[in-house]
């Protein structure tokens, strides 16, 4: 496009300046824009973690319900034992 198709009421300077701060924000925006596919990565691995507390919190939920059963029998067996020495109380 020559100069003499530009009409004379367009500010040539204005439109400069803004493709400068246009050109200046893009390349922020990149900048930005840049580090998502390690954030992406990030949360990634720390759901895995997350996924993998799970399971070992329903283990230990697992484990202790057990305990608690075993205890219950145990407590059971020494009252009986208690009871057929003589031990326990009626």
């Amino acid at each position: 496009m020559a100069d003499e198709d530009i009409p004379d009421n367009i500010d040539l300077r204005f439109i400069a300046r803004q493709n400068t701060r246009i050109l200046r924000e893009l390349a922020e925006v990149r900048e930005q824009t840049a580090h998502i596919p390690q954030l992406r990565a990030d949360v990634t691995e720390l759901q895995h973690a997350m996924a993998a507390t799970r399971a070992d919190i329903a283990i230990i939920k697992d484990t202790v319900e057990d305990i608690k059963e075993t205890s219950r029998l145990m407590e059971g067996r020494l009252f009986r034992l208690e009871k057929h020495a003589g031990f326990a109380k009626a």
